[in-house]
């Protein structure tokens, strides 16, 4: 990921880079923007298997595993950015990532239709072009275009019932993960974030673990990973530094955390080139 926390990156390049090696699985730390011009295959990101067909796009939230179950052929591109690359104002971000484009608990998948069409690609090859060129102000006729296609997507899909949720409670599910969002570094245990939303602990967990297959306190914990590794490779910080920034008084323990939760040293982590 660049400095300018936007990659862009061709379909067969990205599967190549990450799966030809004889890797497994994917986790993103950033979010996906995938669109697959021609061809079709199909991969699993967490619990649902996704199709991947011509003239669709796939939106993957950070954290979601990624398993490819085909081995095909396919033409596409994806597009990985950071949610601060949007817009240095938080609100302004959740704003445009709050549709059902983007989730944590499912991956979205659309078709393109037949009238968009070249609107859509007109856009992906603009970016294309702009990303490749480096010229200036590159980035922010990129980000410009980003939002333009965030919202322009995000005014098509829907979701309905998830998971056999009613309304409310998927109103539950998107609030606690708002509430996480901003309360990162003040609130870290799900009875805090229960209280907020006047329910149970044990209810709040059944509702999570519905729609993700994790408890509610694996996804905090998981949040608090990918903001360090957000700080860690994006701003530079130290161990030390993100631990303060984070709310914690030991970086010693927060070392632990971060190795028991990411399955890495925090050392090791910092000198591997993050999954994006």
């Amino acid at each position: 990921m660049d400095a300018f926390h936007i990659e862009i990156q061709d379909l067969s390049h990205f599967i190549r880079d990450h799966f030809s090696s004889g890797t497994t699985e994917v986790r993103s730390d950033s979010f996906l923007l995938i669109h697959v011009l021609q061809g079709n295959s199909s991969c699993r990101v967490g619990r649902r298997t996704i199709y991947l067909d011509s003239d669709s796009f796939y939106c993957v939230y950070p954290g979601q595993v990624i398993i490819p179950e085909e081995d095909k052929v396919i033409e596409g591109t994806v597009i990985k950015f950071a949610p601060e690359f949007l817009s240095s104002s938080k609100d302004e971000v959740w704003a445009l990532l709050r549709s059902d484009l983007f989730s944590i608990y499912r991956p979205c998948n659309m078709v393109i239709s037949d009238e968009t069409k070249p609107e859509i690609r007109q856009y992906i090859q603009t970016m294309i072009r702009e990303y490749s060129e480096n010229r200036e102000l590159c980035h922010e006729v990129l980000r410009s275009l980003l939002r333009v296609l965030i919202i322009m997507l995000g005014r098509k899909s829907s979701v309905k019932d998830i998971e056999g949720l009613c309304r409310r409670e998927v109103d539950q599910v998107n609030a606690f993960y708002q509430l996480v969002n901003k309360n990162l570094v003040s609130l870290k245990r799900v009875s805090e974030y229960a209280r907020l939303l006047g329910i149970s602990c044990g209810t709040l967990n059944v509702l999570i673990k519905k729609v993700s297959g994790f408890t509610a306190k694996h996804y905090i914990q998981q949040q608090i990973v990918l903001e360090a590794k957000r700080q860690m490779h994006w701003e530079g910080k130290s161990l030390k530094e993100i631990a303060y920034c984070l709310g914690y008084v030991d970086s010693s323990h927060f070392s632990k955390f971060f190795k028991n939760v990411a399955g890495i040293k925090f050392s090791d982590c910092r000198r591997s080139q993050p999954i994006s």
